[in-house]
């Protein structure tokens, strides 16, 4: 004969005869499938709005054409890329322009060695 308790146990064991749902009739909380490693918890994605005005705010701090330029390249669609076009435009027409270096002695053109 076998005890009756054992068989209660066993079928407890097996999965039989209980369930998840609360004593008060609520149903049960859905079983949520993590992925390994994850523990569970991921942070939301970033802003991505967020982050190209943060990049726009550095390119500010740097202030020159060639990082407006940069950015207008990175984010050619956002409208802050038409004012980063605008700046760098502004920039480089404020910068003074290199002229061609002066004629080398010799008749050479670029790349001479200043006379001693």
């Amino acid at each position: 004969m076998t005890n009756p308790a054992f068989l209660i146990c066993l079928g407890l064991l097996a999965g039989g005869g209980m369930d998840d749902a609360p004593a008060d009739g609520t149903p049960a909380p859905t079983k949520v499938r993590r992925l390994p490693g994850t523990g569970g918890i991921m942070t939301p994605p970033p802003d991505p709005e967020a982050a190209i005005r943060s990049e726009f705010t550095a390119v500010e701090q740097k202030d020159s054409a060639s990082a407006y330029d940069m950015f207008a390249r990175r984010h050619p669609g956002h409208p802050l890329a038409r004012e980063a076009k605008r700046r760098a435009t502004t920039l480089n027409a404020k910068a003074p322009r290199r002229l061609d270096p002066t004629p080398c002695l010799n008749g050479a053109s670029r790349k001479c060695d200043p006379p001693s």
